[in-house]
């Protein structure tokens, strides 16, 4: 019997696309000063139309991942023993590269700046990007290794977030930074789930939060660099070049890192949802 067809794909493109617009909207609208990353003061609803957009977003993929559960579609019944070859694979190649990633954005951003405990923070994502990587790569059965290297990125989030929160006292404020802390909250929380998954030590809830977290953490960061594409590559010269010129919101490389990571994570959402091709048997018609 065929798996029950999922939904979540369907609205993880609707939506991308609706955050998608929301944020060039704002954009182009003007109502954020690239300078600072603050909203400005004639900013009105457009100001909280993204955020109410993303929180119907991660309820939209509560109701989903509730309502799948039930229906019992191939996420939830996947057994993470039963990943194939090309799986792993593609994943581990993935996670190798959003760990090069990682330690890339620190040298072009100017590693040199950093403190000691940043450097370290910086080779330990590096590190469990490249061991799970490698482990799915060339190992590929041991998954408590994956599991434990998953909780590991769990704990460089965390760490990251405390870097974000001592960084910028007044996030809640900027525009930029929010997205940012709501994407690094998601990867963690994801990570843990994923942790807990490959270790086989899930709950009755733990798929429900790999995928509430994973899928919003992705429609988050996907929209948020599309948005900022667009807006370069089809805005006025003269708005662009504030953008990019912004030493408070660091337009390029933060958005890229995230973007790196979170196709690797998107990766490894598409293969838990990947059906294995049927076997036929040589007599079967």
């Amino acid at each position: 019997m065929k798996n029950p067809r999922t939904f979540l794909i369907t609205f993880l493109i609707a939506a991308t696309t609706a955050a998608v617009i929301v944020r060039f909207v704002q954009f182009v609208a003007g109502i954020i000063d690239f300078n600072t990353g603050f909203f400005e003061y004639y900013a009105g609803t457009l100001k909280s139309l993204h955020y109410i957009i993303l929180c119907i977003i991660i309820v939209g993929f509560l109701v989903l991942a509730i309502f799948e559960k039930k229906r019992k579609t191939i996420f939830f019944k996947k057994k993470l023993g039963h990943f194939d070859d090309t799986d792993t694979a593609i994943c581990g190649i993935m996670l190798l590269l959003a760990g090069f990633a990682v330690i890339y954005t620190a040298f072009t951003s100017g590693i040199a700046g950093l403190g000691f405990i940043e450097i370290l923070t910086v080779m330990f994502g590096t590190a469990a990007y490249g061991f799970s990587g490698g482990v799915l790569l060339f190992r590929r059965r041991t998954y408590p290794s994956v599991g434990l290297a998953f909780l590991a990125l769990s704990v460089y989030y965390v760490v990251r977030l405390v870097f974000l929160f001592l960084e910028n006292h007044i996030i809640l404020s900027m525009s930029e930074h929010l997205i940012r802390l709501l994407t690094v909250i998601m990867l963690a929380l994801f990570y843990l789930s994923a942790g807990r998954m490959f270790m086989r030590a899930e709950s009755k809830t733990t798929r429900i939060k790999a995928c509430v977290f994973g899928f919003f953490a992705v429609t988050v960061a996907v929209s948020e660099v599309m948005a900022k594409l667009i807006f370069l590559f089809g805005s006025p010269s003269v708005m662009r070049n504030n953008l990019i010129r912004s030493a408070s919101t660091k337009f390029i490389m933060p958005d890229m890192l995230i973007a790196a990571e979170t196709i690797a994570l998107l990766t490894i959402l598409l293969t838990m949802l990947r059906r294995r091709p049927e076997r036929v048997k040589a007599g079967d018609k």
